[in-house]
């Protein structure tokens, strides 16, 4: 077979092949790669402003094709928390018993996350949140 196990990942000897099985339109996929070969030739993309390296896309041999969908990957609301992991009512007062962390918990960041951080305050604050919500009595 030739998808991968998740099925997010195929593989074709041509790219109709590749289509084929996320039934993508190969003939307008093969137009967007002419269309970026030739911004690569120009060396720069009018439409939409790419500012990194630009590399040619091959139109021969076996191809791969990666299903990729949106998906929320960090959020910037959520709930204000304290160096306690304690969710704040809107006084800035620590609600008894309430603990937040991770991405249900904002406010931490400011108005931009920093890359590479979630973990950490998954993390971390997940131990603080853990510790002081197991010594509730």
């Amino acid at each position: 077979e030739n998808v991968s196990s998740r099925g997010v990942l195929v593989y074709g000897d041509t790219l109709e092949e590749a289509c084929e099985s996320f039934g993508v339109d190969a003939a307008a996929l093969k137009e967007t790669i002419e269309t970026w070969n030739s911004y690569c030739e120009q060396g720069e993309d009018p439409e939409f402003h790419y500012r990194s390296a630009m590399n040619p896309l091959e139109t021969d041999g076996g191809f791969y094709l990666l299903e990729h969908t949106p998906a929320v990957h960090y959020t910037m609301g959520g709930l204000r928390i304290n160096v306690n992991a304690e969710v704040l009512d809107r006084d800035g007062s620590p609600i008894p018993g309430l603990y937040a962390a991770g991405e249900v918990a904002g406010g931490k960041m400011g108005t931009n996350r920093l890359g590479a951080t979630s973990m950490l305050d998954i993390f971390g604050f997940g131990q603080i949140a853990g510790a002081n919500a197991a010594a509730v009595e």
